[in-house]
């Protein structure tokens, strides 16, 4: 399709059409490892746009020439015309493209050993990704605080309206502002976990290009530096599972006992390390979704034995069915958790102890709860009497498919 556009374009004598065609050309021929032929198409579109000083679509070239070039190891000539692109994105003010400069540019001097300069270039490139998304934040605000009004004011219409219309349209209303937060957390969480993959990656480069010429506190510094970006990260995802649990849940038979199989499997590191025992009594196959009830007892047992000084931690699942519920409750024999931090616990970013103690973000606990709130249910925290904590999941009977 290209080369018909290309062939129409030269029997028009269309010049900025042809050179729009050369330059798509050489993009695509970038994409397929041509780069002998990206580079004819590239450079004959670049005549073009330079000659009749068109500084965007020059830029854009450039940028693509840059990459070219380094495809094939021309590399002076790959950073030359990414200079280039960088200037010329400058004096436009195009924020969005020079982000794209700096990544390459930072990529490539790394891979060309000039760590000082790729340094630099990633400052800049992380400093391009905060401005996105400080203006990404800006907007959901703007347009949560819209949404607001608009809310505040069909609410006002709508106490003239039959009660069950108003619950109607509220319920419609909630649905799209979960649905936008669910979709502002994945966007903000992805911009926020690049810039810091890309900080641990160059203080890792740093700290190798600097090895044996650090002194122990300065060794010290770049250790903090990584593992806070290493909890960071972890945070992020954590708040990202919290932010889909509501998210379109699939619905259909779990069996628990499976579900508990796995988990062993998923923490037989940590189990082993503790020399723990899980044990199973009767649990019954419930309509749920499994990803969630993975994350709900994994999250409960691997606190269990983690959080536990004795020498063979205890885990013991147990299943009862009463005349308006079930009830499946999960044992430990752990450190315990005072009456007074129960619910407290289950908070998000609240931790009863501090990282030295024992690592984690804090919402692991949250996540149980929001996934037993989703299905109707209840959780709490009562005292072990032979020492540590049962915690207690109370759910209807009608999620109850069968029992063993």
């Amino acid at each position: 399709m290209l080369f018909k556009a290309l062939e129409i374009d030269e029997r028009m004598n269309d010049p900025y059409s042809i050179a729009l065609s050369n330059a798509n050309l050489g993009i695509q021929h970038l994409h397929i490892g041509e780069c002998e032929k990206s580079l004819v198409y590239l450079q004959d579109a670049l005549a073009y746009y330079s000659a009749n000083n068109m500084l965007y679509e020059t830029a854009m070239v450039r940028l693509s020439l840059g990459e070219t070039y380094f495809a094939i190891h021309r590399r002076d000539e790959s950073i030359t015309e990414l200079r280039e692109a960088e200037e010329l994105f400058n004096r436009l003010e195009n924020k969005r493209e020079l982000s794209k400069v700096y990544r390459h540019l930072s990529n490539f001097l790394s891979e060309m050993g000039d760590y000082k300069s790729a340094l630099e270039y990633q400052r800049k490139y992380t400093e391009s990704l905060k401005y996105f998304f400080d203006i990404e934040k800006t907007n959901a605000l703007a347009r949560a605080q819209k949404e607001f009004q608009t809310e505040q004011r069909e609410k006002e219409t709508a106490l003239l309206k039959e009660k069950n219309e108003e619950i109607r349209v509220y319920v419609h209303k909630l649905e799209i502002s979960n649905n936008e937060l669910n979709q502002f957390a994945h966007v903000a969480s992805h911009d926020m976990r690049e810039p810091l993959r890309m900080i641990s990656s160059y203080m890792t480069l740093l700290n190798k290009s600097l090895k044996g010429t650090l002194n122990e506190q300065q060794t010290e510094f770049v250790h903090f530096a990584l593992d806070g970006a290493k909890r960071l990260e972890q945070l992020i995802v954590d708040m990202l599972r919290l932010a889909k649990v509501d998210a379109n849940p699939r619905i259909e038979p779990v069996r628990l006992q499976s579900v508990v199989d796995e988990i062993s499997l998923n923490l037989d590191a940590l189990v082993k390390e503790k020399n723990a025992v899980i044990a199973a009594t009767d649990l019954p196959e419930i309509m749920a979704d499994r990803t969630q009830m993975l994350q709900l007892f994994q999250n409960i047992i691997g606190n269990g034995i983690k959080y536990n000084e004795s020498g063979r931690p205890s885990i013991k699942l147990r299943f009862v069915k009463r005349r308006d519920e079930m009830e499946i409750s999960v044992a430990d024999n752990g450190i315990g958790i005072p009456e007074h931090l129960r619910e407290r616990a289950f908070q998000i970013f609240q931790r009863l102890h501090t990282e030295r103690q024992y690592s984690g973000s804090g919402i692991g606990l949250a996540i149980c709860k929001k996934i037993i709130e989703s299905m109707n249910g209840k959780i709490s925290i009562e005292e072990n009497p032979t020492g540590g904590s049962i915690f207690r999941i109370s759910l209807p009977n009608s999620v109850c498919i069968s029992t063993i």
